[in-house]
């Protein structure tokens, strides 16, 4: 009778499949050191992070979670893309706000833009008998 193949952890599978994702020169240093797969992890986020081809608030279902819906970009691709997404995400918002409420700006934005308000005594009688009391200012 054969001898029963070893259980492979799960983790172990994943540091494999990670690897060959790796540059051979890091790759090699990992075999080397005989690195865990904890280190295999680190040495992948290093050179890049995950991000969701769809974003989060764009599609709030299960499927956005899952790991079809997720791409490996580089540190610098993956700040650009989220900026984009961020405008891209206001822009959106101003959009719904137009629609529910006919104006593109907050209530904070509004407030922070109001018009000058006019003076306090504005009519014509209140500043004569201002006058008249405190005598005519040149």
């Amino acid at each position: 009778m054969a001898a029963r193949r070893q259980y492979i952890p799960l983790s172990e599978r994943y540091a494999a499949v990670l690897s060959l994702l790796l540059p051979d020169d890091v790759k090699a240093d990992l075999i080397k050191r005989r690195a865990t797969w904890r280190d295999v992890e680190r040495a992948y986020k290093k050179l890049g992070q995950v991000d969701h081809n769809v974003t989060v608030r764009t599609d709030s279902s299960k499927r956005q979670k899952r790991w079809f819906n997720l791409n490996y970009l580089t540190i610098a691709q993956h700040k650009a893309k989220t900026a984009q997404d961020a405008k891209d995400h206001a822009k959106m918002d101003r959009f719904a706000r137009l629609h529910l409420t006919g104006d593109k700006r907050t209530p904070a934005q509004k407030k922070r833009h109001r018009p000058i308000p006019s003076r306090k005594f504005a009519n014509r009688e209140q500043r004569q008998m201002l006058r008249a009391r405190y005598g005519e200012k040149t």
